[in-house]
């Protein structure tokens, strides 16, 4: 999994939209919402990948999709977004649907549980 960071014209694609749409996507793993037109996402896709997946959508937008790499990053923001960048995973939200799967399709029907 990698970290990456959109930024994006805010005329052409809002935050909000943006982040619905990533939200649906399952290549997306996890995102956070931080500065003002800039979305951070975990995926184990490549940026190539997610810019055409957001190009699908938003094809008149302007944007710009790039790798966070620890080494060559600095910057000022909140412990919650280094974090985020440095020690990607997948969003909690995914893993929880996940298990309801799996729990689901081991439980009994009510009528065996008499």
């Amino acid at each position: 999994m990698k970290a990456y960071i959109i930024s994006f014209y805010q005329q052409e694609v809002s935050d909000d939209e943006l982040v619905a749409y990533l939200g649906t996507k399952r290549e997306i793993l996890n995102l956070m919402r931080l500065l003002p037109n800039t979305v951070l996402i975990i995926s184990d896709r490549n940026a190539s990948f997610i810019t055409r997946l957001i190009d699908k959508k938003f094809p008149q937008g302007y944007f710009i999709v790039a790798e966070y790499i620890p080494y060559n990053s600095d910057g000022s923001l909140p412990e919650e977004a280094w974090d985020f960048l440095n020690k990607p995973r997948k969003s909690r939200k995914v893993n929880r649907s996940i298990g309801k799967k799996k729990r689901a399709i081991g439980a009994k029907s009510s009528s065996k549980k008499k």
